[in-house]
């Protein structure tokens, strides 16, 4: 499975939920993720893309641990691919932590963030405050790896548009990446 994905700056938080809300769109309640990103070439942000598998620890504010494994087909465009994911649950998250450092990996970034989410037909809707870049709204899908990613996030600008977000004030890249490069 690929995760294809599009985000914009909110500019109008509350008038966005409040759109939202109208197409029927609900929220859970807010959870803190404290997400930590590993890679095996850590340091300048090209030296960070040049990596193919990005590996996270997520921890959420109920102790809840989520391991996530990121491949990006395509190195050079990693800033923007869709790429394949895979998820599991894992019991203890500091073993799972000097597991990644016994193969190579290296903390490479933290990301953390205030994550409400709900669902609007096949997406999952997310609304974050992220820790040093600010408020977000973020459109997932997880799709087949023969659904053209192009033509899923060209229907999420649209979606976006009718909430009053317009294509040029989204983005593809991850949070990860626009605080790399924030801080380059």
């Amino acid at each position: 499975m690929e995760e294809i994905e599009v985000k914009a700056v909110l500019k109008d938080k509350d008038g966005v939920i409040a759109k939202l809300k109208e197409l029927g769109c609900e929220f859970g309640s807010a959870v803190v993720q404290e997400d930590t990103i590993y890679a095996k070439e850590v340091g300048s942000l090209s030296t960070f893309l040049s990596n193919e598998l990005f590996l996270r620890l997520r921890v959420h504010d109920g102790g809840k641990v989520i391991f996530t494994a990121k491949y990006h087909k395509d190195r050079e465009r990693s800033l923007l691919s869709a790429p394949t994911e895979h998820e599991v649950g894992v019991d203890d998250r500091d073993t799972m932590e000097r597991i990644l450092m016994l193969q190579g990996y290296q903390e490479a970034m933290r990301v953390n963030k205030k994550r409400m989410t709900g669902h609007y037909k096949q997406w999952e809707i997310c609304l974050d405050e992220v820790e040093g870049l600010g408020s977000f709204i973020e459109v997932e899908q997880l799709a087949d790896t023969s659904v053209s990613v192009k033509e899923v996030q060209d229907a999420m600008y649209e979606f976006l548009a009718t909430l009053g977000i317009e294509k040029e004030e989204g983005t593809v890249m991850r949070y990860d990446i626009m605080l790399l490069n924030k801080n380059t």
